[in-house]
């Protein structure tokens, strides 16, 4: 790649780097964060907003709508004072996150590719010198230890294959993550991230049809095309679920993977999708629950993991293992939540459940327009849009969130050069935002 400067690149590398490492100062901040937001006012010099601040505008209205949430339910609900801090440190440091993320857009787009290499680095240096939590996990052994510790690992290793693989030829990205879930399955990771690598394959393997040998690297997607995408999509998950029940019953994916299928078809959905989503993820059900007392104004930030009364409530309506029940009235900590949604709308009320539905919004935008003009940047996109929905469904709010929504957000206002034109609206349906 030429014309690059070196130093943005050893820049971005570096926060990549050290997005596993965390500082010991009482709560869970990154080193790359600090990284990050000490490089804003160098990498903001000499550029000039004013083409951008609609948008920007518009994300400063999102994330003050979930700061807002975050405060008012604090303040009801007198929360503890350094809980309600952690709570609207959220907005705060995504916000930061956007700004880093447009200064490296403004310098070159194509920074973003040397992201995932960083990434590698992290895996290791969180494989062989684990903080916090990992730490623990990854000591424990078993799945656990192949969860936390060995996963990041193959995920950001074959991420970066695929990535530059897509600069050389589709098709070899597409193996790429067809090869991140067979390595996944091998070391017997979680299931979701199997199924994001799937889903990731299939994505750019469309990318691959739709571009390839056609001599053209944009396309309209209009209702019809969304629709179809939307069919193909759901056939793709059954398919991914059918997959995993037969590889499980027959034991090819391990002991562990076939008592957990055999325990969470227990439930009273027994062994569907369903039954595996509330069985794999009480937290889930747990939080629609507790939502039942707390619809408007929460409970207040980092109270969900205290909720085992609703954990325990949900875990009996669905029919769960005795054995669970049985450890969780005896003490056991089981909080709700599991969910970015959810558990934002569960501890800082509606109006930051707006801010998120606003945040998703906008990623599926920037989505949808990377789709439709492809360019270099779209498999990080494809892969990273992937991870943000099972995470905004299916999994916790973390540090890795905040990173993200600033990236989304970036794009959302810069864009970049690929899909600075925008396309004429078809039948007032405009999935592609304006650039310069």
């Amino acid at each position: 790649m030429k014309n690059l400067d070196m130093k943005w690149v050893f820049l971005i590398i570096l926060v990549s780097a050290t997005s596993k490492f965390d500082l010991p100062i009482g709560v869970r901040i990154p080193l790359s964060e600090v990284i990050a937001f000490s490089s804003i006012p160098f990498l903001f010099q000499g550029v000039n907003l004013s083409p951008y601040m609609p948008r920007l505008q518009v994300v400063v209205g999102v994330l003050v709508l979930w700061f807002l949430g975050s405060v008012i339910s604090d303040f009801v609900n007198a929360n503890y004072f350094a809980r309600a801090v952690r709570g609207f440190s959220k907005p705060v440091f995504s916000f930061m996150w956007v700004l880093f993320y447009i200064g490296i857009l403004l310098k070159d787009y194509r920074l973003l590719l040397f992201g995932v290499f960083g990434g590698i680095l992290a895996g290791v240096q969180n494989y062989v010198m684990p903080q916090g939590f990992s730490e623990e996990y990854i000591a424990a052994g078993g799945y656990e230890a192949a969860a936390f510790g060995l996963t990041p690992i193959v995920r950001s290793c074959v991420a970066a294959l695929a990535v530059w693989f897509y600069l050389k030829n589709r098709l070899y990205s597409v193996v790429a993550y067809f090869s991140m879930a067979v390595l996944l399955v091998a070391i017997g990771a979680p299931r979701s991230g199997v199924a994001i690598a799937l889903m990731s394959s299939m994505l750019v393997g469309y990318m691959w049809w739709i571009h390839s040998g056609r001599g053209r690297h944009s396309f309209r997607l209009t209702f019809g095309r969304l629709f179809g995408m939307s069919i193909l999509g759901f056939f793709a998950l059954w398919g991914i679920y059918e997959l995993y029940v037969i590889f499980a019953e027959q034991g090819w994916l391990g002991e562990y993977q076939r008592t957990k299928l055999i325990s969470q078809s227990k439930t009273l959905f027994g062994n569907s999708p369903l039954g595996l989503l509330m069985a794999g993820r009480p937290q889930f059900f747990g939080a629609l629950v507790a939502l039942m007392d707390y619809p408007i104004l929460g409970s207040g930030s980092w109270t969900a993991w205290l909720m085992s009364d609703y954990f325990y409530d949900a875990m009996v309506m669905v029919g769960a293992d005795q054995n669970m029940l049985r450890q969780i009235a005896d003490g056991a900590q089981a909080g709700v939540g599991h969910s970015i949604i959810l558990q934002i709308w569960l501890e800082n009320g509606l109006l930051a459940c707006l801010a998120m539905l606003w945040t998703f919004w906008i990623s599926t935008k920037v989505f949808l327009a990377t789709i439709q003009r492809d360019s270099w940047l779209t498999p990080i996109v494809i892969g990273s849009f992937i991870g943000f929905v099972w995470s905004f469904l299916f999994s916790p709010f973390d540090t890795g969130s905040r990173k993200l929504f600033g990236m989304f957000f970036a794009l959302y206002i810069v864009g970049y050069p690929q899909v600075w034109q925008a396309y004429r609206p078809i039948h007032r349906f405009s999935v592609v935002w304006r650039g310069r």
